[in-house]
């Protein structure tokens, strides 16, 4: 079995990867459709109340990868780190950064007629390539320092 942690932004492209490359017998956690499905809003829209309810499935989903007979599963994630991404590490998971620049993404959300308050989408998206521009230059100055420390 792969563990396969599909992540980038909204509008990245994420279910649609999954979508394109899923066999019949794998595992797949999409926060936003199982979201649709225990709450009965409509896709993308949030009951906060559950989250918590979310998060734990997937850890119990996480918990239980060692023990499965799935051929593939699948994580759909906006950012995985801290203790997640530690422990997906030790799963040896295989993380797909969906290659989508901003403009892309936010074009995506504008033409998306089930996602309501584009406005709120959007800030997301802002908010993912501040935080992954941040990330990505704190492990480029921890590459250089572990090259210069060599």
């Amino acid at each position: 079995m792969k563990l396969y942690v599909i992540w980038g932004p909204p509008g990245s492209g994420k279910t649609t990867y999954v979508n394109n490359n899923k066999s019949s017998n794998d595992l797949i956690f999409d926060f936003d459709k199982l979201m649709r499905d225990i709450s009965g809003l409509d896709l993308y829209d949030r009951n906060n109340n559950l989250i918590l309810y979310l998060t734990d499935f997937r850890q119990a989903i996480i918990n239980k990868m060692p023990d499965n007979n799935f051929e593939n599963a699948w994580i759909i994630i906006s950012f995985p780190k801290g203790d997640l991404k530690d422990q997906l590490n030790r799963l040896n998971a295989k993380f797909v950064l969906m290659d989508a620049d901003k403009q892309t993404c936010i074009d995506r959300i504008n033409a998306d007629q089930q996602r309501k308050n584009k406005d709120e989408w959007i800030q997301v998206i802002n908010n993912w390539f501040t935080e992954y521009e941040q990330q990505e230059v704190k492990t480029q100055k921890a590459k250089l320092a572990l090259q210069l420390a060599l």
